[in-house]
């Protein structure tokens, strides 16, 4: 169990037991749990800061009086200010505690300032969470936790535009992909895509400045135009292989 230290911090719900001398919270490993998987929310107790899709921390809660963090999440999809922008969650495990659990929902919030907390009162939206709405409120009409190119490319932390390319790599080229037994059931692992396409940008850069984005274009363009041999496409998809500079100078020409 790791500890947070709880010395100068106060619980601002009503405890009806006293604080131990222990000036040490407990919890369990964390936990980082999406919103579009709900059959993997647990339904045990605990502390969770809920983040949007940018990393903006919206709220932070606990589960004292229901144990139940599965329960309480689908209520905050249902009933909750921010439940247009929630994506992802951090899960503090805890032994139901109703002290533990108060205590380092308190140090969360006072460490975070979560836009949609309001002393307690869920009933009223808070001047953060207002504001927050305002800004976003062009595109509430979108859940972006349920953007598949998105979602993975935050999960492999590589831009979006790099799990974009993957996709349009994916679809083009889905027969040739399926015949290269060295890729795992003839998907591109994003993390080796996003390692090889910087490095192709660095050998191109050494003539030419261009950046990721306007380079990623360029792929993307011969892509969508097919006009990648098949070996060709294993220098961009495949680890084992070795750049070709002739292959840079066609997507550049």
């Amino acid at each position: 169990m790791d500890k947070v230290d709880i010395k100068g911090f106060k619980a601002y719900k009503p405890i009806e037991n006293e604080i131990p001398n222990s000036i040490w919270v407990s919890y369990g490993e964390i936990e980082e749990l999406f919103f579009w998987e709900l059959e993997y929310i647990p339904h045990s107790p605990g502390v969770y800061v809920i983040y949007d899709i940018l990393g903006e921390c919206l709220y932070v809660g606990c589960t004292p009086l229901r144990f139940n963090l599965n329960g309480r999440i689908k209520e905050h999809l249902r009933d909750a200010f921010f439940k247009d922008y929630a994506y992802k969650m951090l899960y503090y495990p805890t032994e139901k505690s109703t002290i533990d659990m108060l205590l380092l929902e308190r140090i969360l919030i006072k460490a975070l300032t979560p836009l949609f907390n309001n002393d307690g009162n869920d009933e009223e939206i808070s001047v953060g969470g207002k504001k927050y709405i305002t800004i976003n409120q062009t595109i509430t009409h979108r859940d972006y936790w349920k953007d598949i190119i998105e979602r993975e490319a935050r999960r492999a932390n590589v831009p979006i535009i790099i799990a974009k390319l993957q996709h349009d790599i994916e679809t083009v080229y889905s027969s040739v992909l399926d015949d290269m037994k060295e890729l795992h059931e003839g998907s591109i692992n994003l993390a080796t895509l996003y390692s090889k396409v910087k490095e192709m940008q660095n050998k191109v850069n050494e003539s030419s400045n261009v950046d990721l984005d306007t380079f990623v274009e360029i792929l993307a363009k011969n892509v969508s135009e097919k006009n990648f041999s098949n070996n060709e496409l294993t220098y961009l998809v495949l680890p084992n292989k070795s750049l070709s500079r002739t292959f840079l100078k066609k997507i550049l020409k």
